[in-house]
């Protein structure tokens, strides 16, 4: 009897998941990052392992990768030495107009 309690538990929070999920609207789409690599510059997308490309400033890699983050509606995050985001820019359809 404790396995059938555990289970209306799982499906109580299963279905809360999926009702916040549709409630939150379209999942994000992944952007692009400029990072520091070894002394020099990559881009890379989110969640991926590989970079995209790698180059010796990082003017080149922000053009890269706005060109990139624009084909794909995606944002883009420009991280400092530090590997801090330093900068954000959206490229995307954004859910809500912004004022002003």
């Amino acid at each position: 009897m404790v396995g059938a309690v555990g289970f209306d538990a799982y499906r109580c929070y299963v279905r809360r998941a999926i009702y916040l999920m549709q409630d939150a609207g379209p999942m994000p789409t992944k952007g692009q990052h400029v990072v520091p690599n070894g002394g020099k510059w990559s881009v890379r997308r989110a969640g991926a392992s590989r970079v995209s490309g790698t180059f010796v400033t990082q003017q080149e890699a922000i053009e890269r990768a706005r060109e990139l983050a624009k084909n794909q509606s995606t944002e883009l995050y420009v991280h400092g030495r530090d590997g801090r985001i330093r900068e954000r820019t959206s490229y995307g359809a954004d859910p809500v107009p912004s004022k002003g």
